[in-house]
């Protein structure tokens, strides 16, 4: 599933234990779900800052080979503006203006596409997950987090279409990196355990070492940096902790990132899977968590 807040549309794949339609967009302002025809087991891949586009896939054979149907979809007319079939794609991101996307290939290098040519026009490094990282909408960058290489991140510039890399003085490799809400800020939680708050020019701001927490509950490794509306919460899980099988969920003050909640896990609550309005989190249930509570809604949002 992802969310675009800024024109609060959502693009949500079929669940698998529900009788679905399949792939459906959900207007949280009208609060209407439009199911696309035609792409009924297809997957979210990302939707354009502006809401203009979306991206979707589906495995398929594609000679003799197993790829994936790519498409990238004008979202008020329903019409593919773009499609492949040639590459086994992971991932995918738009730029800041829409014009241009980024591919994660299996065993190639991340492709730049030029959507108005359908011409793919530069390459990034290998070793780098979309996934773990986030554009900088000031600059029209994105910066992805090396998979091998410690403390650096590959940073496209979708205007040079150009690669840089970008240090930061961190313990060990990074693991997520996201901008703040209004881009001021850039937050990452690297392998030593530990959330990092830089500013613009990436100057130190403050750090939170989560090991303090004991060598489960300091284990936000694998965690996805998830923020409030207003950006002054953020929010970190544990998959496990010493005391509770099920994790917990770290709120952290994006001014200073002092921990001022743990929300504890519990059997099929749901696992945090994005962003959602106000002080909500989305599950993967489809219900939302508060920030401020910790309470998890008891109906799911459609």
């Amino acid at each position: 599933m992802i969310i675009n807040k800024a024109i609060k549309i959502g693009l949500f794949e079929k669940k698998p234990t529900v009788n679905e339609t399949g792939l459906s967009l959900y207007d949280f302002e009208t609060g209407t779900r439009q199911y696309l025809e035609g792409y009924e087991d297809w997957q979210p891949l990302d939707i354009s800052p502006d809401g203009r586009l979306f991206a979707v896939k589906t495995y398929c054979t594609h000679r003799g080979a197993s790829k994936t149907d790519v498409a990238i979809v004008e979202r008020n007319s329903i019409e593919r503006i773009y499609s492949t079939k040639n590459f086994l794609v992971y991932d995918l991101k738009f730029n800041a203006s829409g014009t241009k996307a980024l591919f994660q290939v299996y065993k190639k290098k991340p492709l730049c596409l030029d959507l108005a040519s359908g011409v793919i026009t530069a390459e990034m490094p290998k070793s780098v997950d979309f996934y773990t990282g986030d554009l900088d909408r000031r600059t029209n960058a994105f910066y992805a987090p090396s998979l091998s290489v410690k403390d650096t991140c590959h940073v496209f510039d979708f205007t040079t279409e150009t690669t840089t890399t970008q240090t930061f003085g961190v313990e060990g490799k990074i693991a997520r990196l996201r901008f703040s809400i209004d881009s001021a800020f850039v937050y990452l939680t690297t392998e030593a355990n530990v959330l990092h708050c830089f500013d613009r020019n990436l100057q130190p701001v403050w750090q939170t070492d989560f090991k303090r927490l004991g060598k489960q509950g300091g284990r936000i490794y694998p965690s996805g940096i998830f923020s409030s509306e207003d950006g002054k919460l953020l929010c970190l899980c544990a998959v496990d902790t010493e005391t509770n099988n099920w994790g917990a969920d770290y709120v952290i003050d994006a001014s200073n990132g002092e921990i001022v909640k743990q929300i504890e896990g519990y059997q099929f609550r749901g696992r945090l899977a994005c962003d959602f309005f106000g002080n909500k989190l989305l599950t993967y249930n489809l219900t939302t968590l508060d920030l401020i509570t910790g309470e998890v809604s008891a109906k799911t949002i459609f």
